[in-house]
């Protein structure tokens, strides 16, 4: 496994997969064809300064696929010690679980009602449907 670059924010990501395809000769053009793009949509991926951000979700994977590149995310000491230091920073307490906290959105406060409808249930001996 060679390692092409190292990337610790979008920018240098989107600098590393530029500078991959120009070590590649590759033309936006072949790019968009072989990723099944849009036309011109790897130029707006690849360019110097975007104006707005193309890659995403749907166009991350099909442009690393090309460029013949994978990610692997590689723990980084002195960036979490930075962190730690931060006065927001809490490590999550032995043995806390998701439902002890209160719920964040609408479907977590469902999915926890559905939960502990279950669990009562399987306490009275009635089997879910």
């Amino acid at each position: 496994m060679t390692v092409f670059g190292e990337a610790v924010d979008y920018c240098d990501l989107q600098t590393l997969l530029r500078q991959r395809a120009q070590a590649l000769r590759l033309t936006m053009e072949s790019i968009d064809k072989t990723a099944g793009f849009a036309d011109a949509l790897a130029s707006h991926i690849l360019q110097p300064f975007p104006i707005k951000s193309a890659l995403g979700p749907q166009t991350l994977g099909p442009l690393l696929t090309v460029l013949g590149l994978k990610i692997a995310l590689i723990e980084d000491p002195e960036a979490l010690e930075r962190v730690r230091r931060h006065s927001q920073w809490q490590e999550q307490r032995k043995g806390m679980a998701r439902r002890n906290r209160p719920p964040g959105r609408f479907t977590d406060m469902f999915i926890e009602k559905e939960i502990e409808r279950r669990l009562a249930e399987r306490e009275r001996g009635v089997e879910a449907a």
